[in-house]
């Protein structure tokens, strides 16, 4: 520092403060401060040391440090920070250094030089300026209503396929591609096992009613009487009768439904698809009726 070589000196006064916070290290910090033209810096300093040399009852260098904070000040550029606007999560910064609500709108020392100030806020567009202060001059910064951030597609937005080759696989948002003929498997699956029901209900509901014609040619359960052995056939036939069919028939829709809900996309996109599947019962005999359109 008595080389004047104070861009050297200063920094190692402010590295033994922070590893011994002695009272002389601030003095000789704010004293390099001051000679190497930082003056806010110096001006804080020499007030930090003040109110210390108060608290230890050192009277001597109380009195010198409030001489050079008083010298100081008047010389001291001041700049004044005001936003127009702040929107939620707003962060102002002078120089790197975050600055609090009661920071803004507000005067304060700073060291002669250009200052950057910048604004930043979420979905909007960070705003930065450069401002210089003069010693014993006072500089305003006005912040203007931010911009706002222009909304980015994501991967599950429109235009994904500008930014894929005809090559390139689906995301991991895109479904399986063999998931639309798995599913219509399993539509034909159970389709075909509640027709198989429908068929074997049928059957029975032969049964019944041939059971039900050998009674003293009754067409219904309670014609028969209770000791003739085929009424026992007859009330066991019907049962299974009713069971499966209605089973059947359930599982045929279901399978219908199935199937022709999980159509494939490049199949559907090339026309209109469906499939249909119903028993038939009739006096001549059984049957399955069904058809597809493509």
């Amino acid at each position: 520092m008595a080389k004047g070589q104070h861009a050297q000196a200063c920094p190692k006064f402010v590295e033994s403060y922070r590893l011994d916070p002695a009272l002389g290290s601030l003095l000789n910090a704010a004293t390099c401060h001051k000679a190497e033209g930082k003056t806010a810096t110096a001006w804080s300093e020499f007030r930090d040391a003040e109110q210390q040399a108060h608290r230890a009852g050192d009277a001597k260098r109380q009195k010198f440090a409030a001489s050079k904070a008083a010298e100081i000040e008047p010389t001291l550029p001041k700049l004044i920070i005001t936003l127009l606007e702040r929107p939620a999560g707003t962060k102002v910064s002078r120089d790197g250094l975050p600055l609090g609500d009661a920071s803004l709108n507000t005067p304060l020392p700073v060291d002669p030089g250009e200052h950057t100030i910048r604004v930043e806020a979420p979905g909007f567009v960070t705003w930065e300026t450069t401002v210089e202060a003069f010693a014993a001059k006072r500089a305003s910064v006005v912040v203007p209503e931010l911009d706002r951030a222009p909304v980015t597609q994501t991967a599950g937005g429109g235009g994904r396929g500008d930014a894929r080759g005809a090559g390139d696989a689906g995301d991991a948002g895109d479904p399986p591609t063999g998931s639309g003929h798995d599913y219509r498997t399993a539509g034909l699956i159970i389709g075909g096992v509640g027709a198989a029901s429908v068929a074997v209900g049928a059957i029975f509901a032969g049964m019944y009613f041939s059971a039900a014609g050998e009674c003293e040619g009754a067409s219904r359960e309670e014609n028969c009487p209770r000791e003739d052995p085929l009424r026992d056939q007859m009330k066991t036939r019907g049962t299974i009768s009713g069971i499966t069919l209605v089973a059947g028939g359930a599982a045929v829709v279901a399978g219908a439904i199935l199937y022709l809900t999980s159509t494939p996309r490049d199949e559907a996109q090339a026309g209109a698809e469906g499939a249909w599947v119903a028993p038939r019962l009739a006096p001549g005999g059984l049957g399955i009726d069904g058809g597809f359109s493509f």
